[in-house]
């Protein structure tokens, strides 16, 4: 008895895993998240009688960089709830599946912007655009455009993202998105285009 119980304390203070029954336990925790789409990479340890967890979890990739955040707290939360001992518990949100490290990437925001301001220099609705989204998936962007709806005719607004995107000949745009919002002045308290930094003419 005394062998037994001085053994299992000291497989408690080494680094070992926990049994498969557990694992696929934490598996079905994390896709009882519905927001989460897979999960890869679970990988758990146990460590003074303490449960260790790392996991990637996969999220769409048209949701904004919060709500990811939110999901893959949720996911932390119900992991921790279900371990019961967990002392550390990483959740890696991601928004495509691992690519191959030789696989081209689209530029960064800053660039995207800037080339985006020289092929769009002659079309006068960009002095209405309010906000700038990029939305990554591998080689490819997609370009949310907030715009003021100042001016701008919202029955036509599928010929202008089409204007958007014959001007801007690059090869890793995917598609131009616009989105009308009121005038400031009528606007809400919940409306506000933010602080982003801005693709405009100024």
């Amino acid at each position: 008895m005394g062998g037994q119980f001085i053994w299992q304390s000291f497989r408690e203070l080494v680094d070992t895993g926990i049994s498969l029954e557990r694992v696929e336990e934490l598996s079905r925790v994390i896709d009882s998240v519905e927001e989460v789409r897979s999960h890869h990479d679970l990988r758990t340890r146990l460590m003074a009688g303490k449960v260790l967890v790392d996991v990637h979890i996969l999220v769409s990739p048209w949701i904004s960089a919060s709500e990811g955040h939110r999901i893959g707290e949720e996911v932390r939360r119900r992991l921790i709830l279900q371990t019961g001992q967990a002392s550390r518990v990483m959740v890696h949100v991601d928004t495509q599946a691992a690519i191959d490290a030789a696989t081209p990437l689209a530029p960064l925001r800053q660039t995207i912007l800037t080339e985006l301001h020289i092929a769009w220099r002659d079309l006068p609705e960009t002095d209405n655009i309010e906000r700038t989204i990029l939305h990554y998936e591998s080689s490819q962007v997609r370009v949310e455009l907030h715009l003021c709806a100042d001016g701008l005719d919202a029955t036509r607004l599928g010929e202008l993202e089409q204007r958007f995107e014959t001007a801007a000949t690059l090869p890793y745009l995917d598609a131009v998105h616009c989105l009308l919002l009121p005038s400031p002045s009528v606007r809400g308290p919940f409306q506000s285009p933010g602080d982003e930094r801005l693709l405009t003419k100024r």
